[in-house]
């Protein structure tokens, strides 16, 4: 049985690496929505070769937060129903 210390970093873990590539193709996939902010408001959110770096790292944030919510939601809810 792993320790519950050892359970959780493991899933942060795997968190953080899991969502580079689903960051990566939703990025691609918002590149229409990129285009639009850079209209609109000014902000260099797409280049010649796709969106621009901050637009992956703000996608990648949101994403390790939405799972690492989800995780602990799931996780703390265990023990509850365990008990």
């Amino acid at each position: 049985m792993l320790k519950p210390i050892f359970k959780i970093s493991l899933a942060i873990f795997l968190i953080l690496v899991l969502c580079i590539p689903v960051t990566f193709i939703v990025n691609i996939l918002l590149n229409p929505f990129w285009l639009w902010v850079e209209n609109t408001f000014g902000i260099e959110a797409s280049g010649h070769s796709g969106p621009a770096d901050w637009t992956f790292e703000v996608i990648y944030f949101f994403f390790i937060i939405i799972f690492i919510l989800g995780y602990w939601f799931l996780y703390k809810n265990k023990f509850k129903m365990q008990i």
